[in-house]
């Protein structure tokens, strides 16, 4: 479950997680995605299944239950054996209709929860089975979000560019750096709460 309105780390990662699909053992990735948009694009390039839900929000409450209805179809078609809800607003909205198919809820926490926002509220009150944490100052706020679900930490998956000597070169050359410069590399938008 991921929204289809923005296109940022969350997004990268899924469509990195559809790429590495021979990777994973056996594993099938299905995405539901509310609503449609560069995300689902992406994901169908990698020729996995999308289920749209439809543009969902919150402040039009029809919109909310059809979605629901049809995240219920889909469910109710094959056994799934986890539906994975990116973010506390996904898990809000489909974390009850998911537990109440049989099929066990995990709330992927891409970002540190303080508990206030009514929608970590709703989230905290569906409950989950399971909390994935993208990072361990992630998972320092987990309680606030899922006080009884368990947490993990899980690093989101990066597919590297094979590179070259001479990629590396001219990259460095760009940079102004020298072969033997020190060059790190911080991977995020720049923004002063990240």
């Amino acid at each position: 479950m991921a929204s289809g309105r923005l296109y940022g780390g969350v997004e990268r990662m899924l469509a990195t997680l559809a790429e590495s699909t021979s990777l994973v053992g056996g594993l099938i990735f299905e995405f539901a995605i509310a609503p449609e948009g560069r995300l689902s694009g992406e994901l169908r390039d990698r020729g996995v299944q999308v289920h749209g839900l439809g543009n969902v929000r919150l402040s039009r409450p029809a919109s909310v239950l059809r979605a629901r209805h049809q995240l219920r179809g889909i469910l109710r078609e094959r056994p799934y054996t986890a539906v994975v809800c990116h973010a506390p607003w996904s898990h809000a909205i489909f974390g009850s209709v998911v537990r109440a198919c049989g099929v066990p809820s995990v709330l992927w926490q891409h970002d540190r929860a303080t508990g206030a926002p009514l929608v970590e509220r709703a989230s905290r009150v569906i409950g989950a089975d399971l909390v994935i944490c993208n990072s361990q100052w992630t998972a320092e706020s987990a309680a606030l979000l899922q006080p009884h679900a368990p947490h993990r930490v899980v690093y989101c998956p990066v597919a590297p560019e094979p590179a070259t000597t001479t990629d590396r070169a001219e990259i460095r050359a760009v940079l102004g750096a020298s072969s033997s410069d020190v060059v790190i590399l911080a991977a995020s938008r720049l923004e002063p709460w990240k």
